[in-house]
């Protein structure tokens, strides 16, 4: 499943608040605070700009369409996704995609490929956008480089942008 969406152009704040008002509840155990966080959603280098709204591309793999029918672990599924050409999203997607996803079905969870952040608990963790019977959600899932995934899991990766081709050479 392909997607597209917008993404930046909020601080942590914002995004919690714009969360709250669309009604979806937030258990993200700190990985919006941490500083990888913190640092994903500024410009370079001193941090202190925040990024523009960019559109970007995604799909949406299960853990089986990666070619793993019995499950795998983080590391082995990252892996395959990167040889397939896919990205891994920054980690401000999770809350983005949580606020565009607002007609998710009932008990389905999806995973957003990032780089691990460390939550209060000091454990490696991804960020969870799920439906169920207690609402919607943004939370966090432990995901240590071994720790294994069912081949139903579902993870969002980022299609890379399309670099421009370049100019032609003249002959003559």
């Amino acid at each position: 499943r392909r997607e597209h969406f917008g993404v930046g152009g909020m601080a942590v704040a914002q995004l919690k608040a714009a969360m709250k008002q669309a009604k979806f509840q937030v258990d993200d155990g700190g990985l919006m605070e941490s500083q990888e966080f913190k640092e994903s959603i500024h410009e370079p280098p001193e941090y202190t700009k925040l990024k523009s709204l960019e559109q970007m591309n995604f799909v949406r793999l299960s853990v089986g369409d990666l070619g793993f029918p019995s499950g795998a672990t983080t590391k082995e599924i990252f892996d395959r996704a990167i040889t397939l050409g896919l990205e891994y999203c920054p980690p401000e997607v999770g809350p983005y995609y949580r606020l565009h996803y607002t007609n998710q079905p009932m008990n389905e969870y999806v995973y957003i490929s990032m780089e691990l952040i460390a939550g209060r608990d000091g454990y490696p963790h991804v960020f969870r956008v799920y439906r169920g019977h207690v609402g919607a959600w943004l939370d966090r899932r432990w995901a240590e480089l071994d720790s294994w995934w069912d081949a139903g899991d579902q993870f969002l990766f980022r299609l890379r942008p399309a670099k421009p081709d370049p100019p032609l050479a003249e002959t003559f």
